[in-house]
């Protein structure tokens, strides 16, 4: 929750930046928002972490056979193709600030028809089976989230002041 400060300074005073906190656009501040949790998401596929520092879990001793039959070899924890990670994107306006995977689909071997980028991060995020392969699950892996440990909440909240801040004129 963010609190805004306010000191009696005067009626009209208090008037006018209620008027403009009021009618303030906030998409500039979205933007900024979406683009710092995009990098936190970024930094979470770096770490192979989830947002609450909880590692990922490694590949199963199954995941090697499995891509063997299949011509592959393994690579780092939710990078196989790196399509997952590569289609995260942004998008603001007046009303929020988003970060998204786009649906980018998959015409591989490995992820079965229907699998778009999106649908396998959800899968991965709340641990789930595919389409393709129902019979088996796959490990939780949630790469979105505020993060406690990067401080991610209160980084935001610092932007936010600081847009607020500028829209009143620089003052409290």
């Amino acid at each position: 929750m963010i609190a805004i400060k306010t000191e009696l300074i005067g009626a009209l005073t208090l008037e006018l930046r209620l008027s403009t906190l009021a009618s303030m656009r906030f998409e500039a501040f979205h933007r900024e928002a979406a683009d710092y949790m995009k990098g936190s998401v970024e930094e979470n596929y770096r770490s192979k972490t989830a947002p609450d520092g909880t590692p990922w879990r490694g590949h199963g001793i199954e995941y090697p056979k499995w891509l063997a039959q299949r011509g592959g070899a393994p690579r780092d924890v939710l990078d196989l193709t790196g399509a997952m990670k590569s289609s995260l994107a942004t998008s603001a306006n007046e009303a929020e600030g988003r970060v998204f995977y786009r649906s980018t689909g998959y015409s591989d071997a490995w992820h079965g028809a229907g699998i778009t980028s999106g649908r396998l991060a959800w899968l991965h995020q709340v641990g789930a089976s595919t389409p393709a392969f129902p019979w088996r699950r796959l490990p939780k892996r949630p790469q979105m989230g505020f993060s406690t440990g990067r401080g991610d909440v209160a980084k935001i909240e610092a932007m936010l002041r600081r847009f607020v801040t500028a829209q009143l004129g620089g003052g409290g």
